[in-house]
């Protein structure tokens, strides 16, 4: 941290850390700030203060090969009903439904999350299971939605653990595979593998209510400034800091490196698939921003624990859960 000016910070916990050190410069009241979408400055505050800026922001949905569908008639699903008939089709035309990339654990992650954030993703939701003031055994929600999850695993392949996440973005991109529940990474990620293939974007629907498909919107690493003590480094560092708060900026970091900006008025016409993520009305858009997420070990703990239990033939939630409140128990004691 003491050998640049900008730093790339990977969540609230760090913030908090280098904020309390104090490593990091309080841009609250920075020129520029005014530039950022403000329902995303609250992932980089600490006790009110900002000391971290997400630049961009990540869809977290169902991504789709757009001439798959169309050669099928297939319209994009709104509810667990209209998608599982889908995967249907696709199978009776020898067309794998999900490329399923779970011999890494984050690719495993996506497909949890997409079913399950917009259904437990409540804000005290991750700290409560953390504090044991909720549990897993009792949730009926998170039941409900790891039910939901694992029941498109006859459409994930026949080998979901053994594939990765290069061979998954391929197996859509040639369209071997229609659709991967990942982040709006992948848009960038497929079509590098085949130009020519026009990704799409739904929300993974929760319900056979319409409303249940909800866009899971994550804002990205946040940007910090170094508290240097040298004025002249720390007067250059702040004209830097509030140039890459500029929609000049915003507009240079969405083209070039294929980003959903949260600088304001920011044009993604550019892709299609982007602009998916963005049609999604408030009420059907899930925001992390200034949620507390799982720590490190309980995300380790969480995810691999569903990995095993995945791999079975059938899903044994209450197995799961009382494993999870022990593992969970287990840390804090």
């Amino acid at each position: 941290i003491n050998s640049a000016l900008q730093v790339d910070l990977a969540g609230q916990v760090y913030y908090e850390e280098y904020a309390k050190a104090g490593h990091l410069y309080d841009v609250t009241d920075i020129e520029g700030l005014d530039h950022i979408d403000a329902s995303y400055l609250p992932d980089g505050q600490v006790e009110g203060r900002q000391y971290a800026v997400p630049l961009d922001v990540n869809g977290y949905a169902i991504f789709y090969n757009k001439a798959v569908f169309d050669k099928y008639q297939l319209k994009v699903p709104t509810t667990l009903t209209e998608l599982k008939e889908i995967c249907e089709v696709l199978t009776e035309n020898e067309v794998q439904p999900f490329a399923a990339p779970m011999q890494e654990l984050w690719g495993l992650q996506e497909y949890v999350d997409v079913a399950g954030f917009p259904v437990f993703g409540t804000p005290d939701w991750f700290t409560d299971k953390m504090n044991l003031t909720s549990h897993f055994a009792d949730d009926e929600e998170f039941k409900e939605a790891i039910k939901n999850y694992f029941s498109f695993k006859p459409y994930w392949g026949e080998d979901p653990f053994g594939t990765n996440w290069d061979t998954a973005q391929n197996m859509v991109a040639t369209g071997e595979a229609a659709m991967v529940a990942n982040g709006s990474w992948a848009i960038d990620g497929i079509t590098a593998k085949n130009p020519d293939c026009d990704v799409r974007v739904f929300a993974m629907p929760t319900t056979d209510d319409p409303s249940g498909a909800v866009m899971i919107l994550r804002p990205g690493n946040g940007i910090c400034l170094y508290n240097s003590t040298d004025t002249d480094k720390l007067e250059a560092g702040k004209k830097f800091y509030s140039w890459l708060l500029s929609k000049e900026s915003g507009e240079s970091y969405a083209t070039n490196g294929f980003k959903i900006s949260t600088a304001k008025g920011v044009d993604l016409s550019f892709s299609d698939g982007l602009m998916d993520i963005q049609s999604y009305p408030a009420e059907q858009v899930w925001n992390s921003s200034g949620l507390t997420l799982f720590s490190d070990e309980y995300y380790q703990i969480f995810y691999e624990t569903i990995l095993n239990y995945s791999m079975e033939n059938e899903m044994d939630v209450e197995g799961l859960c009382e494993s999870l409140d022990n593992d969970f128990a287990s840390i804090r004691n």
